[in-house]
């Protein structure tokens, strides 16, 4: 099967390549035969072939510009593991892609390499990985912050998986590139657990592009210095159930890799001096595990805490550096921490019922940094219909931010996205890039309010004190499952804003002319959810028959401060599934989401009152899915999402009158999609 695997691959290359590329395809032949030879090879992957469509209409959109979207491609992942022995291997995933509106022409990339790593195991304790990997130590210092759906339905959860692993994201997971060491072993008798990792990876690249408009990398990711992070992890788990851990990080800039950016300010290459980050961050973290103490199985009971610092050298700019570029740039020491108290307790005496509660505790100060823990892996834009600006660009929809992703997506004309008239280029708004400070001080005015309003960096986002819990109650045997979230927190420091002036004596400090104190915005979370399925507790249903419902209500208030309009923000999120089986290969699936986002001011003085927008986004879905044998699955789906804008009003002028025009922006989107998925 392996042989043919290859052979079938050979000649798809072979037939793809011109004939003047036929003796270095032989080459190539020639090269996995020899592999294929050696023992230790195993081939696995994934084929794809999807049709997804997307049809935009409403008076929101623009009847100019181009309504449908189709996306159709087939492609397979090829999983190579090499082992010539037990200590080493080494693994490449490539994808071969084909977009249907591209058959004729698409032949300069045929081949995506998607994965490459050399990893190592010694005797299971010595461990190690050379380029690509995934790790993660803590909330606090290595981590992504993934979304979390509550009681997302099924049909809607199985595109959002397709689309974080098209960039390797999930499991707060962080995907990077470098060299990751480890030694886990117990050394008795004075550690139960020993683990210690060493980890080095470039996290940013200077922007280069070739003379074909492809971009080597993404522009998220490109900056003027190409910027690296080292660090080492220590956790230690001492008599069954004390835990102690301990890690140190340090991101910083390659200076000698700087690139004037002439946009900013005229800068000298000597400016990379300052410039250049240099970032640390120290982490320690106790924690004690009483279930292992007491060894009582039906009790679960944890108690762990992380302390985190942070050390930053940050750039300042005086008032006036846009016009005054001889201004000399002023790098300033900035001091956080982070502190996340928490403890779980668990009660299951049986199968039929059991009880979990989590609760912590956070405080995070305003100036902790820390880019490996705080950037977000879900970047909220447009998918489908990007051609289509609208009217306003009010087409933004979360459902379609989440759900849908299209690996290579080539413009019918020139678009700015990606700055090259028919260059192709991805659409998927998750992301494994590290993020500056100043990008995400961006995001906070374009984040998602579904989704990251109460802690849109995780739980490292900095300026966070207040609490946070869960709650997860299951019975009969996990038929019946509830859920309840709930937050309370605000900012722990208030923001001066203001004129900063430098101290002429020091040339470090400043002072601040006519400062304005902001008020500690508010935030709150409350969700509940549950969960039935039928298949558990009624012997006569042979397949899982589940249904699901969630409801999310998340807030954010800023307060009236010196008769300052109150502002809030409140975002409802609602979701409900079916997933049927009605057949041993047959299953109904369903879908149904809504989101209300309300904007609130509250005027105080003369203009008293209360002024409210809202917008409210749908989104619904059916279909079957069709299970062809283990590892093969045909899925078939119809829905629409929708978006309903509050009305503006337009002003125009014929001869010299004021005409006023009251207008709506609702759309919505009919979506079809049929995906074909074997794993081999």
């Amino acid at each position: 099967m392996l042989r043919k695997i290859i052979t079938l691959l050979s000649i798809g290359l072979i037939a793809g390549a011109s004939a003047e590329k036929s003796d270095k395809m032989d080459q190539i032949q020639k090269s996995i035969e020899k592999i294929t030879a050696k023992a230790g090879i195993s081939i696995d992957g994934e084929v794809k072939s999807q049709y997804l469509s997307s049809t935009i209409n409403g008076n929101g959109a623009n009847d100019m510009e181009r309504k449908a979207e189709s996306n159709e491609f087939t492609s397979v992942d090829f999983d190579i593991k090499a082992r010539p022995n037990e200590m080493i291997s080494g693994r490449v995933i490539f994808r071969m892609h084909q977009n249907w509106q591209n058959f004729f022409s698409d032949v300069a990339n045929p081949i995506f390499t998607r994965w490459i790593s050399i990893d190592g195991n010694v005797k299971d304790m010595f461990y190690f990985h050379a380029g690509d990997f995934k790790d993660q130590y803590s909330p606090l210092t290595l981590y992504s912050p993934d979304l979390e759906i509550m009681n997302e339905p099924y049909i809607f959860a199985r595109q959002r998986e397709i689309a974080m692993s098209d960039v390797f994201v999930g499991n707060n997971d962080r995907a990077l590139q470098g060299l990751n060491l480890k030694f886990e072993a117990e050394i008795a008798p004075l550690f139960d657990e020993f683990r210690l990792s060493l980890i080095g990876s470039r996290l940013r690249n200077v922007d280069v592009a070739v003379s074909n408009g492809q971009q080597v990398t993404q522009l998220i990711q490109a900056s003027r210095m190409a910027k690296y992070f080292v660090g080492g992890n220590l956790d230690l788990t001492l008599l069954k159930g004390i835990n102690l851990g301990g890690t140190y990080l340090y991101i910083f800039d390659q200076k000698n890799s700087y690139r004037i950016n002439k946009d900013v300010r005229s800068d000298t290459r000597d400016s990379a001096e300052v410039l250049a980050q240099s970032t640390s961050i120290l982490s320690l973290r106790p924690g004690v595990d009483i279930t292992k103490i007491i060894g009582v199985d039906a009790i679960s009971f944890k108690l762990n805490t992380e302390f985190a610092f942070s050390n930053d050298d940050s750039t300042r700019f005086g008032p006036d550096y846009k016009k005054d570029t001889t201004m000399d740039l002023i790098s300033e020491k900035i001091n956080g921490s982070a502190i996340n108290l928490g403890g779980q307790l668990g009660i299951s005496p049986s199968d039929m019922w059991g009880i979990k509660v989590n609760g912590s505790f956070i405080m995070n100060s305003k100036d902790y940094r820390n880019d490996l823990a705080q950037s977000p892996s879900f970047l909220g834009d447009r998918i489908m219909n990007t051609e289509n600006k609208g009217v306003n660009d009010t087409l933004y929809n979360t459902f379609d931010a989440l759900y849908h992703n299209v690996f290579k997506f080539t413009p019918s004309k020139k678009q700015e996205a990606n700055r090259w008239a028919k260059a192709p280029y991805m659409k998927n708004n998750y992301s494994r890039s590290i993020l500056t400070q100043d990008e995400m001080a961006a995001l906070m005015d374009v984040y998602d309010p579904a989704l990251q309003l109460v802690m849109p960096f995780g739980p490292a986002t900095a300026n966070r004190v207040g609490i946070n819990a869960n709650v997860n109650v299951s019975l009969l045997k996990n038929g019946i499952v509830a859920d309840v979230i709930y937050a309370n927190l605000k900012e722990k420091e208030e923001y001066i804003g203001g004129i900063l002036w430098k101290n002429e004596i020091d040339n470090k400090s400043f002072k601040i002319d006519s400062a304005i104190v902001y008020p500690k915005a508010e935030f709150s979370q409350l969700g509940a959810g549950l969960k039935f399925d039928f298949s558990k507790m009624i012997p006569a249903i042979k397949y899982p028959f589940e249904l699901s419902g969630s409801y999310m209500l998340s807030t954010l208030n800023i307060p009236e401060v010196d008769s300052v309009s109150e502002n809030s923000i409140k975002s409802g999120f609602i979701n409900l599934g079916l997933y049927y089986r009605f057949y041993k290969r047959a299953a109904l699936l369903g879908g149904y989401q809504i989101i209300n986002n309300t904007y609130s001011e509250l005027k105080v003085g003369e203009q008293k009152g209360v002024e409210e927008a809202e917008i409210k986004l749908g989104n619904w879905a059916f279909g079957l899915e069709w299970k062809v044998s283990d590892g093969a699955s045909v899925v078939a789906t119809y829905g629409r999402m929708s978006r309903d804008n509050p009305e503006i009003e337009i002003e125009t002028q014929v001869n010299g009158e004021v005409h006023k025009k009251i207008i709506d922006t609702d759309t919505h989107q009919s979506i079809v999609d049929v995906s074909l998925r074997i794993l081999f």
